[in-house]
């Protein structure tokens, strides 16, 4: 199955709520979990980056469709490639989150919205 046609929300200007980045980062992924080997579990694990100016959060970690075991997941990894490809891929489904300063992207994908 296509995952984007299954978890998506779309980015919607004319709702304020769905905006704010740390309302709409809970949309986004409520009620999916990855559980990891040590546990723990995870929804967004979460990079931060600047592109043509601005500073942005995203994803690194996917929701990409189900299957008999559950929710199968994508993780790209902490390469440049990887990190490219996963804001592309976050920007193509409405996954972005857009700050004034480093400081906050930076922040906000080491985790301060949970």
């Amino acid at each position: 199955m296509n995952g984007d046609k299954i978890f998506d929300i779309m980015y919607n200007e004319d709702n304020p709520l769905e905006n704010d980045p740390y309302k709409r980062v809970h949309q986004i992924r409520r009620g999916l979990k990855r559980f990891n080997k040590d546990g723990s579990f995870s929804t967004h694990m979460m990079a931060s980056g600047e592109h043509d100016g601005k500073y942005y959060a995203h994803p690194m970690l996917f929701p990409i469709g189900t299957s008999e075991e559950g929710i199968e997941w994508k993780e790209f990894p902490a390469t440049d490639e990887g990190f490219r490809n996963a804001y592309y891929h976050a920007k193509r489904i409405g996954e972005i989150f857009e700050f004034d300063t480093e400081k906050e992207a930076v922040n906000f994908a080491k985790g301060n919205w949970k």
